[in-house]
C-alpha cells in the first residue's frame, strides 16, 4: 500500500503544471520599442536581438545594422521593405543596433 500512495504521489507531481516564467525570446531581457524613427538612429550600443519592425510610412528602402554608430553602415542585418508592413526576426546583435530609415520612411522597432 505505501509504495501505491508513493507512486501515485510521484505521477500526481509530475502531472501538476509549473508555474510559467516570463519569455522574451532572449534570456530575460525586457522587450523595448522605439516608434516613428525618421532617421539613422542607434537605439542600442551593447548585444541583444532585433525581435520585430514595422513600416508605418512607406518610402524607400532603408536597412538595420548591427553597429553602436550612425556614421557605419556595415554589418547588414536586415533591409527595410519600401512597403508597409510588420517584420518579425529574431535576430541576435553583438555591436549594437543602428537603424536608417529609407527617405519618407518611418519605421518602428521592438528589440531586446
Amino acid at each position: 500500500m505505501r509504495n501505491f500512495v508513493v507512486r501515485l504521489l510521484l505521477v500526481l507531481l509530475c502531472l501538476a503544471p509549473a508555474a510559467a516564467s516570463a519569455q522574451y525570446g532572449y534570456g530575460s531581457r525586457p522587450l523595448t520599442s522605439k516608434l516613428n524613427i525618421t532617421s539613422s538612429s542607434v537605439l542600442k550600443t551593447t548585444n541583444g536581438v532585433l525581435v520585430t519592425f514595422n513600416v508605418t510610412t512607406a518610402g524607400s528602402a532603408g536597412a538595420i545594422y548591427d553597429s553602436a554608430t550612425s556614421g557605419t553602415a556595415a554589418n547588414l542585418i536586415a533591409v527595410i521593405p519600401a512597403t508597409v508592413g510588420t517584420y518579425t526576426m529574431q535576430f541576435p546583435f553583438f555591436i549594437g543596433l543602428l537603424v536608417v530609415p529609407g527617405a519618407s520612411q518611418v519605421v518602428s522597432v521592438s528589440y531586446q
